[in-house]
């Protein structure tokens, strides 16, 4: 499969069935993110994750890249959802790396990287959601230049967490955007578009 893009020595493709090994090996270093967010023990996490990411089929907007280490061990999960709200805007639904991967600037390499290409895709805008009991993702993504936008609750397997939505905008028109699509009331809104 082709990389989308590269960062840090590591590749981001979308995964696929052939996967499962490296995916299951993945899935044992992160169990503890699992049992901490889900509520799920490692056994369940790796078998929802395995579902949803390599066994079904694909979502049109959905976006599940792995990031391949050079020996093609998955280092890290980054999930996303294009066109989520509203015309080229992307969501990110997870950015997830092994443990001895984080707190050395790998997530911001793979993150910027990401989002390089996302603009080459066309998006304008990022948003995504962090849990308050995460106070490191927060400041992760506020370094970035997310900015938040509303709290919400989250539920996010069998646990329910309060939650921050973020945006990053990377169009100066999609501000005037969002300017007009924000303050309209869940579930009734009407994306927003500016002329080009």
């Amino acid at each position: 499969m082709n990389a989308c893009f590269e960062a840090v020595g590591l590749v981001a493709r979308p995964l696929a069935h052939g996967d499962g090994p490296a995916f299951a090996a993945f899935g044992e270093s992160v169990a503890g993110y699992g049992e901490g967010y889900y509520g799920l023990d490692g056994q369940e996490l790796r078998s929802r994750g395995a579902r949803h990411w390599l066994l079904t089929p694909r979502r049109p907007r959905l976006l599940a890249l792995g990031l391949f280490d050079a020996r093609g061990a998955i280092a890290g999960v980054l999930e996303v959802i294009v066109h989520h709200t509203m015309p080229d805007e992307w969501c990110v639904v997870l950015l997830l790396l092994r443990p001895e991967m984080r707190g050395r600037g790998t997530g911001e390499a793979v993150y910027r990287a990401f989002e390089a290409w996302a603009v080459s895709q066309g998006a304008r805008s990022f948003l995504l959601a962090v849990v308050d009991s995460n106070p490191r993702a927060l400041a992760f993504w506020s370094r970035l230049g997310f900015v938040r936008v509303a709290t919400k609750p989250m539920t996010l397997g069998r646990r329910t967490h309060d939650g921050q939505v973020l945006v990053r905008i990377v169009c100066p028109r999609r501000r005037e955007e969002l300017a007009a699509y924000l303050p309209q009331p869940v579930g009734q809104r009407q994306a927003v578009t500016s002329p080009a």
